[in-house]
């Protein structure tokens, strides 16, 4: 699996279907369906999924599944 990472800014938190919006420079916008590992991290601790909210700065690691790309990690920036 050929894993990517991209810095941007979340758009959107859908805290019910687990999913954020990242909107990512020269990219648009990746919707990204949180899965049971999806790790959310800050400082290199992680954190709960509540923590992500709109204009916060992250750097998503994904994995392309399908169509879709599945986030591995999403980090906290500053």
């Amino acid at each position: 699996m050929d894993t990517e990472a991209y810095n941007g800014t979340i758009a959107k938190v859908d805290a019910e279907a687990r999913e954020v919006h990242v909107e990512v420079p020269d990219e648009g916008t990746m919707e990204l369906a949180f899965t049971d590992t999806t790790q959310v991290l800050k400082n290199f601790l992680e954190v709960p999924f509540d923590s992500l909210n709109t204009d916060r700065k992250v750097r998503v690691e994904v994995v392309e599944t399908g169509n879709q790309p599945t986030p591995t990690t999403v980090t906290l920036l500053e």
